[in-house]
């Protein structure tokens, strides 16, 4: 779990993990960020947590206990593919990771691939991706919201996918982290809005054929979060 907090003199986060009586168990990161979009961070098998910060530039691995594995980007503002310590990215948003290692970063350039020695590459570029979006990992696809509000998705390889539209008319539907998850069959929640009423927001569940229902029962807050567990709960952070 994330907490912010936000004053005059400046902005902290803090990344918590947390036992099962939801108490803090260990802090993972403390510390600045300098944005309005905060981060987004996800973990692998060993728990090692990979954190993106969004305006930083940067991404930043961290193993448990609570210790910086290592940084990936100059925190420059670009696209520039290659080591670690020379890399750059456009406002990395999703993150997530694969079973050998290499971690996907979604960012203003499309979708980039850092492997387990710290090497980067873009895997797609799209001048029509920029904007922040979840990445999302399913049966060796990684998937995102495009400027256009439809489901894309690539594979490690590049190989693009669009799918579907995931708003209608009079609707938004979030696609920044903390507003887009996925479980093991493939099912897609988003946070969405309709007729720009920002106090109604509500979840709306998507298969992978396009097919919806909207979940309104769930008295969600008004800066609405949503992830899924490994054993398939959905965690929302509610009123």
């Amino acid at each position: 779990i994330a907490n912010s907090n936000y004053s005059q003199s400046g902005t902290s986060i803090q990344i918590s993990k947390l036992n099962s009586s939801f108490t803090i168990q260990q802090v993972i990161f403390s510390g600045s960020y300098q944005n309005n979009y905060g981060i987004s961070f996800d973990l692998n098998s060993k728990e090692e947590v990979y954190v993106a910060f969004t305006d930083g530039n940067q991404i930043q691995i961290f193993n448990s206990p609570s210790m910086l594995k290592s940084t990936i980007g100059n925190a420059g503002f670009g696209g520039r593919d290659g080591p670690a310590s020379t890399a750059t990215f456009a406002n990395p948003s999703g993150i997530t990771g694969d079973d050998d290692g290499n971690i996907y970063v979604k960012d203003y350039n499309g979708v980039r691939k850092i492997s387990p020695d710290g090497q980067v590459s873009t895997i797609f570029r799209s001048e029509s991706l920029k904007l922040n979006s979840a990445l999302l990992s399913y049966a060796g696809r990684f998937y995102f919201k495009s400027n256009d509000s439809y489901l894309m998705s690539v594979d490690a390889n590049g190989s693009m996918q669009r799918h579907f539209l995931l708003s209608i008319s009079g609707e938004y539907v979030g696609g920044q982290a903390r507003e887009m998850a996925i479980d093991k069959s493939g099912n897609i929640y988003c946070v969405t809005v309709k007729n720009s009423d920002w106090s109604n927001r509500f979840i709306r569940k998507y298969s992978m054929n396009g097919t919806f229902q909207d979940l309104t029962n769930i008295p969600v807050a008004s800066d609405l979060a949503i992830v899924v567990d490994s054993e398939q709960n959905l965690l929302v952070n509610a009123n």
